[in-house]
């Protein structure tokens, strides 16, 4: 249950308007994606940063597209028109390819 608790403060303190997605498989968090805001400016007011975490551990295929693509649209729905994620590794990349980044 700790993870759950995490997931409630994070989302709690994030802004209202930046959606999260978590994936579970049998009660157990596998993997989860969130939105915030790029920078404090007004002109980046429709930029958001869009990390994804996944479980290592467990090899599930399409869990990131699925979350991934879950967040585009409803981030779209909000009019975001630009969004950003950085890649840390290889696999990262091919999972960002596949989705259009």
């Amino acid at each position: 249950m700790r993870y759950y608790n995490f997931f409630e403060k994070k989302i709690s303190a994030s802004e209202s308007k930046f959606p999260w997605l978590v994936y579970e498989i049998n009660n157990t968090i596998v993997g989860y994606t969130c939105s915030s805001p790029w920078k404090p400016r007004p002109v980046y007011k429709y930029t958001a940063e869009i990390p994804i975490h996944l479980r290592h551990d467990i090899v599930v295929k399409e869990i990131g597209t699925i979350l991934y693509q879950e967040l585009i649209t409803q981030l779209r729905l909000l009019n975001f028109n630009v969004l950003i994620e950085g890649i840390t590794l290889p696999p990262c990349a091919i999972l960002h390819e596949k989705i259009g980044f």
